[in-house]
């Protein structure tokens, strides 16, 4: 789910506020600083100030941040976008449950999956990518036999 704000007609990307000054209560009487940045983790909207505060924090240090002036900004964001768990908001999918065939961030194996056959995603996906390559071949055989 990707959360970039589309702009109207007109609109300038810089009058995108910034997602943390404007949730804000302390600065509901200031001026809310449009946003520069856009972390795709968190996928939230960033100004200067607030932009380097995040990249700052341990946490997120890793973080892939866009600058949102960019005309190629929402496709950056596709590109670099990773997908996130819907259960717990901040949290990245890295697991494989074959027991239930769903993906799952950590916080989803300890609390729900625990004693589930899980998996590390990228080892999955190489599988699955290997046996839809080997399936495409056997069709195209098939398909020329036929």
């Amino acid at each position: 789910m990707l959360h970039v704000r589309k702009l109207s007609a007109g609109q300038e990307a810089q009058q995108i506020p910034c997602d943390v000054c404007s949730s804000d209560e302390a600065s509901a009487s200031e001026t809310v600083r449009p946003a520069s940045m856009y972390c795709v983790q968190c996928q939230v909207n960033y100004c200067e100030q607030c932009s380097f505060c995040h990249r700052k924090m341990k946490s997120c240090s890793s973080h892939t941040q866009v600058d949102v002036g960019t005309e190629s900004y929402p496709t950056e964001v596709l590109k670099q976008s990773v997908s996130m768990c819907e259960q717990h908001k901040g949290r990245e999918i890295e697991v494989f449950c074959r027991d239930c065939k769903v993906v799952v961030c950590m916080m989803c194996v300890i609390t729900s999956h625990k004693t589930h056959d899980c998996l590390d995603i990228e080892e999955v996906a190489k599988d699955l990518r290997k046996l839809v390559l080997s399936d495409t071949l056997k069709v195209a055989e098939l398909w020329k036999s036929t």
